[in-house]
């Protein structure tokens, strides 16, 4: 590993984990829970915790996390390890002891992820232009996005994001399929929609390469995660196949006659998710347009594989399914988040398309700039904590939340030294933009 890319990922580092969720609400919560059971109580059971959460499911008596488990069980070594080594306090107070789990949870499944997938943009950008140029843009197209929210915080949607893209390069670029099926694995125990992929991705490694084997071989990396999902359901329910989504404690979260919350595609749903301002992917991931105007004008859309390409289809699978989900808005959600692993994959060959070309300097800076000042903002002050019933976060949200609120105070700077929480932001925004500027110049002198 050059210098370069050693600079370049210790100050995505520095920009990734500088905001550190510790706020509680349900969806981090409920991952928290069952690390503090774990490790506290030896189970599974969150009864201890049940009123701390409405995400969460009843079973035989006794309240458990709903989620997809890998994330907790990531988490809950290193919890254990801070528990016994005795450099966490004993406390009685919940907020206070489930704080360290709520910053561990958000810096190895929210900041560790995010950051895999800067580097991942970034080396493969680099295979198609200078190092500088690729790393200006790497972090142009992420943090502009609403991926750079749920950075640093206890959701899943990065992790699952940073897993399926590592399965997705496994794949396509380097032709490992085990470690492709492992990923792809580990992403959907983080995420149990991406189980869409497998199947389709294991028909279309047979007809890509006619060869059974390779198809065995994908379908073998992901059977240590299956077991582990398996075994997992028979602890708790007794069936290696039952789903703790079966068994929701809030019944308000699936629809009578929609198994597990899902129906048939709504055409409000896919306008929300495609190019409202509510939730819509275009407004919240704006620089995906960028690619897009080059492919349109390439004409590209009529020379894609539909068949044996790798993202064509579960893109539209994907798509198509979140749009037949009751909670297809996300919940209280900064854009889309639901959509956050198939947008990752998009994003990243939308990045390494617009790598091989002339940049449109006229369409990449003026959306470029309004986002990153946009995410800036909302890093800033609301992250994720948007009301579902606001339809237009952007006029009726977050610039009155600019004015009206007191600043994130999950922040390095705050937590550490007690830096009030929008001086701490200045220093985030006024670092970033100077290390843009720095990327940018050493380009035009590369170029020139």
């Amino acid at each position: 590993m050059n210098r370069f890319t050693v600079f370049f990922i210790l100050v995505n580092l520095f920009f990734s984990s500088f905001y550190l969720d510790s706020w509680q609400n349900a969806n981090t919560t409920s991952r928290v829970l069952p690390v503090l059971s774990l490790v506290n109580e030896g189970t599974l059971q969150i009864d201890s915790f049940a009123d701390k959460t409405i995400d969460k499911s009843y079973v035989n008596g006794h309240y458990y996390c709903d989620k997809a488990p890998l994330p907790s069980f990531i988490v809950t070594p290193f919890y254990a390890l801070l528990k016994f080594t005795g450099v966490l306090k004993e406390t009685n107070n919940f907020e206070e002891y489930s704080k360290p789990v709520f910053l561990l949870g958000s810096f190895i499944c929210g900041t560790l992820p995010f950051l895999l997938i800067c580097a991942l943009f970034f080396l493969y950008a680099s295979k198609y232009t200078q190092k500088y140029n690729a790393a200006m843009l790497s972090m142009i197209f992420l943090y502009s996005s609403f991926i750079f929210i749920f950075s640093g915080t206890f959701f899943a949607h990065v992790i699952s994001s940073a897993f399926l893209l590592v399965s997705y390069v496994s794949l396509k670029y380097q032709q490992n399929y085990f470690y492709s099926g492992l990923f792809l694995g580990c992403a959907f125990l983080s995420e149990f929609p991406i189980g869409l992929i497998i199947p389709v991705w294991a028909v279309q490694i047979y007809f890509n390469e006619h060869k059974f084997k390779n198809v065995v071989v994908f379908l073998f990396g992901l059977v240590p995660l299956m077991v582990l999902l398996m075994i997992y359901n028979y602890i708790i329910m007794g069936s290696p196949i039952d789903s703790l989504y079966d068994h929701l404690a809030n019944k308000g979260f699936v629809e009578e006659g929609k198994p597990l919350g899902f129906s048939f595609p709504s055409l409000q749903a896919l306008w929300g998710i495609t190019i409202s301002p509510y939730r819509g992917i275009l407004i919240y991931c704006p620089l995906l347009i960028l690619p897009l105007v080059e492919f349109l004008k390439d004409k590209k859309i009529m020379k894609i594989k539909w068949g044996t390409d790798y993202l064509g289809i579960i893109a539209v699978c994907y798509f198509l399914l979140i749009s037949s989900y009751r909670m297809w808005w996300g919940g209280w959600s900064y854009g889309p988040r639901q959509l956050m692993p198939i947008v990752v994959l998009i994003l990243f060959e939308g990045l390494i398309y617009i790598s091989k070309k002339e940049i449109n300097k006229y369409l990449l800076w003026p959306l470029a700039t309004i986002m990153i000042v946009v995410t800036w903002i909302v890093k800033s002050t609301v992250v994720y904590s948007v009301p579902t019933e606001i339809k237009n976060p952007f006029t009726e949200y977050f610039l009155n939340n600019l004015f009206n609120r007191s600043g994130n105070p999950n922040n390095i700077l705050t937590m550490l030294f007690n830096v009030n929480p929008w001086i701490s932001s200045l220093v985030w925004i006024i670092s970033f933009i100077v290390l843009i500027s720095f990327f940018y110049i050493k380009r035009k002198k590369v170029l020139v």
